[in-house]
């Protein structure tokens, strides 16, 4: 199974993707819905964000550029804030990179998020279904550049399909020593950094899909 690196892959991408983006929008995804929202609506651009809200008053809107919160929005690309209000709640969410690659690749594609919160269980979930090919995506820095903890994660995805093992203190090391974990630290945001480090603390696998109101959301497998 192959990996592949930011948007310049995208025309190569297989009919199942994993997407990786550690730092902060798969971790966040995936919170989202193990704290019970019903479903994460990716969107690129914040007027696209801010459209949705007004249309839809109810629904909760984050989103993140340059690593702080967008003023006005309920709350930021973080998977440690306060969730405790979003159960059953529709969300919105926009992010510098993550959300722009979600929407470069869905088309025609089967896409999950992962992170190493969820390493296991997308592993499974994605073997449970027969045989596949499966691509790794680590989407890096907008899209644009290399991020190291995305390259080190989806490594560690793609050693676990095939059956090998990686060592993860290891690998933790190295990404804390990258440019996204430094960044994370001068954003003060050090409590994203460590839990978005952790490995299979989370079981829950969200899918990319298109709901009855023709809205593409993430929801769980």
């Amino acid at each position: 199974m192959p990996k592949y690196s930011l948007l310049k892959d995208v025309p190569y991408l297989p009919e199942t993707v994993v997407i990786i983006d550690v730092f902060r929008s798969s971790n966040t995804i995936i919170e989202l819905l193990h704290k019970g929202a019903e479903r994460v609506i990716p969107v690129m651009s914040v007027g696209e964000a801010v459209k949705l809200k007004n249309t839809h008053p109810n629904w909760i809107v984050l989103g993140e550029r340059r690593g702080e919160k967008i003023i006005g929005f309920d709350g930021d690309n973080s998977p440690t804030q306060n969730l405790d209000h979003i159960r059953e709640a529709t969300i919105v969410l926009t992010t510098s990179g993550g959300t722009r690659c979600i929407e470069a690749c869905k088309e025609g594609r089967d896409v999950v998020v992962g992170s190493f919160a969820n390493v296991t269980a997308v592993i499974n979930k994605l073997r449970d279904k027969g045989k596949l090919i499966v691509g790794f995506w680590a989407v890096g820095s907008s899209g644009e550049e290399l991020a190291e903890e995305d390259e080190l994660c989806a490594d560690y995805f793609l050693a676990g399909w095939n059956g090998d093992e990686l060592d993860y203190s290891k690998i933790v090391n190295q990404a804390k020593q990258g440019v996204g974990a430094q960044r994370l630290r001068e954003l003060s945001q050090c409590q994203d950094l460590m839990f978005c480090l952790q490995k299979d603390i989370r079981t829950e696998v969200p899918r990319l899909q298109l709901g009855l109101d023709q809205i593409w959301s993430f929801t769980l497998c």
